[in-house]
This record gives structure tokens, C-alpha cells and sequence, in this order.
């Protein structure tokens, strides 16, 4: 089964629980910065996957389907360009680095804002317009948009499904042989 909210649903709750644990470390000292490192690689990495899976099959679907959803998904995707850009930022700089702990707390707020907002307004929206078949078809597009996607965000990439759906498997093969190489998310 291949239910689109409860994958969704899933993604949020692993992000927030990275960005948590991502939270406690920068001040507290509580994680070594090698290890601040591999968390904020694995928060970059899972939130590009879903951001591009999301621009690729919600948002076209939300615009689609539910009243007002043109006006949801320029909202939405004007958090996820945020977000992308803060996600960037962090995937370069170094734990260590003063800057860390502030570019830390302005990712976890961009994604906790944009997350707060999809599940209070967007997918309860959606959830109304679709039938369960529906749900299940874009929930198994979306998953194999998930599971293929960028592992990297593309800051400067234009949020387009057409794009996207030719671009980002380029994209996501560029991405996975840097990880390969770099031994990143490992």
C-alpha cells in the first residue's frame, strides 16, 4: 500500500525527529561535531528527496484538485524554496563553525513551519478531494519519486514537474555518486 498522507505523514515525523536530535547537539555539546555532520547529511539528504517527490506529484496535485490550491502550492513551495537554500547553506558549512548552531535553528524553524502548514492546511484539504484510489496512485508516484530523488537540494532548480521529472534523475544520479565518493550518508 502506498497511501500518499500516510507517506507524507512519515516523512514529516523523520524529519522532525533528525532536526531534534540535530537541536540538541550544536550548543549542548551533546553530539561531536563529526557527528553533527552525518545528522545534518541525513537531514539534507532525506529533505531533498521529499521536497522533490512533493514538487513533483502534490503540489501539481493540489493545484489540481483542491479550491484554492493554486494559492496553497505558491505558499508551500515559496517555504520549500526557503528551505532549500537554508539546506544548502548547512550541507556546506562545518559543525564546528560558529555559524552552525544559528543556520541549524533557522533550518529546523523553515521545516517545522513549512511541515505545521501541510498537515494543518494542505493535506486535510487534499485528503477531501481524493478517493482512496487516487490517494494510493499518487502515493506510489510519490514514492518512487522519494526513492529516486535528489539527495541534495537544487536551490536554483524551477519547482516544474516537467523539469523535474527529466531533470531530477540527472540531478539524482550526480548526487549519489558524489555520496558514493564522498562517503556521504554513510
Amino acid at each position: 500500500m502506498a497511501d500518499l498522507f500516510v507517506l507524507i505523514q512519515g516523512h514529516h515525523d523523520e524529519l522532525i525527529a533528525v532536526l531534534s536530535d540535530l537541536a540538541t547537539g550544536p550548543e549542548s555539546e551533546e553530539h561531536s561535531p563529526c557527528e553533527q555532520k552525518t545528522m545534518s547529511s541525513r537531514l539534507v539528504m532525506m529533505a531533498s528527496r521529499h521536497e522533490a517527490a512533493e514538487e513533483q506529484y502534490l503540489w501539481p496535485a493540489v493545484r489540481r484538485v483542491v479550491e484554492g490550491g493554486e494559492e496553497m502550492a505558491v505558499h508551500a513551495l515559496e517555504q520549500e524554496s526557503t528551505a532549500k537554500r537554508l539546506l544548502h547553506d548547512l550541507d556546506r558549512i562545518t559543525p564546528g563553525n560558529a555559524d552552525f548552531a544559528a543556520l541549524a535553528r533557522q533550518v529546523s524553524a523553515a521545516v517545522h513551519d513549512h511541515v505545521t502548514y501541510e498537515e494543518a492546511t494542505v493535506l486535510p484539504s487534499l485528503r477531501l478531494r481524493m478517493s482512496p484510489g487516487e490517494v494510493e496512485r499518487l502515493g506510489a508516484r510519490y514514492a518512487r519519486a522519494h526513492q529516486a530523488g535528489p539527495t541534495r537540494p537544487h536551490p536554483l532548480t524551477p519547482p516544474r514537474r516537467s523539469l523535474l521529472k527529466s531533470a531530477g534523475s540527472a540531478m539524482a544520479l550526480v548526487d549519489r555518486t558524489r555520496d558514493v565518493l564522498t562517503r556521504r550518508g554513510r
